[in-house]
């Protein structure tokens, strides 16, 4: 499939240099992130996980949406965890007894 693509001089300055940091052609490096793009798409239609990458390369507006979408879905474990009695909990830990390092101590 061929497809033709109309970007900004900027842009395309800013993708020719990815592209030789990445040892690609311009065309290879465009469809490299094509790629991953519709990856990224399907692992979230899907409700798998998502990567930050992947996260990060979202428009704004969707990568909100998914964080929200991720919010929610833990939800009800965060909520489960906190009725529980500190010493009992798995998912946030009991911070009066010491339950957590301090890195760099």
């Amino acid at each position: 499939m061929t497809l033709t693509l109309t970007i900004t001089s900027d842009y395309a300055s800013q993708l020719r240099e990815q592209a030789h940091q990445a040892g690609l052609t311009l065309d290879e490096y465009a469809v490299r992130i094509l790629e991953q793009a519709a990856l990224s798409e399907q692992a979230t239609k899907k409700g798998g996980a998502m990567d930050a990458r992947a996260l990060m390369r979202l428009p704004h507006a969707k990568r909100q949406r998914a964080l929200m979408e991720a919010v929610g879905a833990a939800l009800p474990a965060y909520e489960a965890d906190q009725a529980l009695p500190p010493s009992q909990r798995v998912l946030t830990p009991d911070l009066e007894n010491g339950d957590f390092y301090e890195y760099g101590n």
